[in-house]
């Protein structure tokens, strides 16, 4: 009797186990199917955002809702100084109903490769994004030209109608210098005087007088004289 209910109780066991795994295997998906990490720009520059994308399917590729997908920074540009993120350094995000997890990744400040694993389902899947210098933005300002002096531009480039002559200069002829006589023991006459003659050029002046009248009085005494 004791052996038959050894047998009952170890049948009914085995009925419960069975049950719960059947029981499990309804509400989980069983291992195995694939889990895929993509982006949509490889080679983002600095100081931007790319999306990721974590997809899981079963083995008959069909996909799998609600299942928790964790993102990873595993390794970044700048090491301990590395700003990368995916909201933080690590974030769990939930498949929709095409079994799609969308995680937005900042790539950091630095350049470099940046790699990011998905941890879903019992898989793990992992991306490297080439972090690139950002592009030089050229900036154009408006060339303002600058003011102009009116009055020269005026002179240079727009001449009147009728050009006027140049105004004439007058030329005036300075005096030649005065020529004066000079004889010997007499002093020539001080022209710093203001005009009055001293003694010895009074007498100067009345022997040159008499020297050249006298000739003349005595040509014309004896012109008369003959007629």
């Amino acid at each position: 009797m004791s052996r038959l209910k050894v047998l009952l109780a170890l049948l009914v066991g085995l009925s419960l186990s069975a049950f719960a795994v059947s029981l499990t295997s309804a509400q989980y998906p069983p291992l195995g199917g694939s889990v895929s990490l993509t982006t949509t720009n490889g080679n983002p520059p600095a100081g931007s955002n790319t999306p990721l994308f974590c997809k899981v399917v079963d083995t008959n590729s069909n996909p799998l809702a609600g299942v928790a997908c964790t993102f990873t920074i595993v390794s970044e540009p700048g090491g301990p100084n590395g700003d990368a993120a995916v909201g933080s350094k690590v974030v769990v995000k939930i498949t929709d109903s095409q079994g799609i997890a969308t995680a937005n990744l900042f790539v950091g400040s630095f350049p470099g490769l940046l790699t990011v694993r998905v941890d879903a389902n019992g898989l793990s899947s992992q991306i490297v994004v080439n972090v690139i210098v950002p592009a030089t933005t050229l900036i154009f300002l408006p060339i303002i030209p600058a003011p102009a002096a009116p009055a020269l531009l005026t002179l240079l480039t727009a001449p009147t109608s009728t050009p006027t002559s140049a105004p004439q200069l007058a030329v005036v002829e300075s005096p030649p210098p005065p020529i004066v006589a000079e004889i010997p023991g007499i002093r020539p006459p001080n022209t710093g005087d203001a005009g009055l003659l001293s003694r010895d050029e009074t007498s100067l002046t009345l022997v040159l007088l008499l020297t050249t009248l006298l000739p003349t009085a005595v040509l014309v005494g004896l012109r008369l004289r003959r007629d």
